[in-house]
């Protein structure tokens, strides 16, 4: 495999891929790796963790066709280092070698097949809604959502609709917050799925604010999310369960009482 890229789209594509990483040690080495794939003028690059899976492609020069899987941590930190205009990534059954104006490096390459994508998503649903409004309830709902694995739907956003009003809650337990915006759904039926917050955090920081609009296809079978802009898809499991039922938590009503009153009588 042979390509000649652009250094500032490779090195945003790596930047991307690189949000679906696990950098810690696991015994999934393919949650590690990058998978590189050259062909019909395209560089597209993969990346997974098990909960996501990070897509992007990019325009590329195809020198030679192929597929290989390099380690992800040494790639994505040679890639960054690299400031000149235009990047060729030659790869060997061995090593994938980066040659850059004034240098060289040579990643190793990973034996199999790297990350394996989710099933494809059936009988699917959309809805849109403003890239702001997405951005604004991911960031006022991320200090909510639970941090340990007891209650794993409390790690996610609850995302519910009625008509065109979305209701998204995080809860850990102690705590809960909830904000509800405006979307545009196609259909009838009303959405309720469990998104991992680590997911919407990572769609929130690709998406191009520029678009105005954000578009979200979900399925409950298999239970996925994915968004896709600009040449990145970004696909996400869904967590299964009984989310907390939080219309019982928040109070309907409040005991209302005069301060000032009661001190003017003491």
């Amino acid at each position: 495999m042979k390509v000649t890229v652009n250094r500032i789209k490779l090195a945003y594509a790596v930047s991307a891929v690189s949000k679906a990483l696990i950098t810690r040690a696991t015994t999934e080495s393919a949650y590690q790796t990058v998978s590189l794939t050259a062909e019909n003028d395209t560089l597209t690059m993969v990346a997974g963790n098990g909960e996501i899976i990070v897509e992007c492609k990019i325009d590329a020069e195809v020198l030679e066709q192929g597929r290989k899987v390099v380690q992800g941590k040494l790639f994505v930190a040679a890639i960054q280092k690299i400031t000149c205009d235009e990047v060729t990534l030659s790869c060997s059954d061995a090593q994938c070698t980066v040659v850059y104006d004034g240098g060289s490096m040579k990643i190793p390459i990973v034996t199999g097949e790297g990350v394996k994508s989710f099933a494809k998503l059936q009988d699917s649903y959309t809805f849109k809604m403003k890239i702001e409004d997405f951005k604004r309830m991911t960031v006022s709902l991320q200090s909510y959502v639970a941090k340990d694995e007891s209650r794993p739907v409390l790690k996610g956003v609850c995302l519910r609709s009625q008509d065109d009003k979305l209701t998204a809650v995080a809860c850990d337990g102690y705590r809960l917050a909830k904000t509800v915006v405006d979307i545009e759904k196609a259909g009838a039926d009303n959405i309720n799925i469990i998104v991992p917050i680590y997911a919407l955090q990572v769609i929130s920081s690709l998406v191009d604010d520029e678009k105005k609009e954000l578009c979200i296809q979900y399925s409950q079978n298999p239970e996925l999310l994915c968004v896709e802009q600009d040449g990145v898809k970004i696909t996400t499991r869904l967590y299964t369960g009984e989310y907390v039922n939080y219309q019982n938590l928040i109070p309907t009503h409040f005991s209302c009482f005069n301060i000032l009153a009661d001190c003017a009588k003491v």
